[in-house]
């Protein structure tokens, strides 16, 4: 009888390798720079898209992304293995990557106009663009239950 380890009961064989992909990427590229980004914040702008190229060449900026925009159509489970594998050295770093090519691009995957996943889906693949969420008010920072901003359709002004 085989015996499965807790890994093997947990992922598929792809998910598995994925996960090994994503460690050596993190050795190679995030290990050595792990310290400065941890500890110089604010890390500047050169690093962070140099860093985001890096993340989109190695296709993990567009895990969730369906290929017809550039990315590879993963789940959600790849995007959680990139990201658990990056903040095992740097929470930093997973944090620019999760709100770049999560909390930016999935919005824009599911809301988005056609024309804007052309011009925008493909640079955060790519890591060429790095996509933000802007979630703050002075009045509640980012508490997102107490936001006081609000939004009023205006058939007449459409954008």
């Amino acid at each position: 009888m085989t015996v499965m380890n807790d890994e093997e009961l947990l992922y598929t064989q792809d998910e598995l390798n994925f996960r090994e992909k994503a460690r050596q990427f993190v050795e190679e590229v995030i290990s050595p720079i792990a310290n400065d980004v941890e500890t110089n914040a604010p890390w500047p702008e050169a690093n962070w898209r140099e860093f985001m190229l890096k993340i989109g060449s190695e296709g993990f900026a567009g895990l969730m992304i369906p290929q017809e925009y550039g990315g590879s159509g993963k789940s959600f489970m790849y995007q959680m293995l990139a990201g658990e594998e990056i903040s095992a050295v740097s929470p930093a770093l997973t944090m620019g990557f999760g709100a770049s090519c999560t909390l930016s691009a999935i919005p824009i995957l599911r809301f988005g106009t056609e024309e804007q996943k052309q011009k925008y889906l493909l640079p955060l693949v790519k890591g060429k663009k790095i996509g933000a969420l802007a979630i703050t008010e002075p009045n509640v920072g980012s508490d997102t239950a107490g936001m006081e901003t609000t939004a009023i359709w205006d058939e007449n002004k459409q954008v």
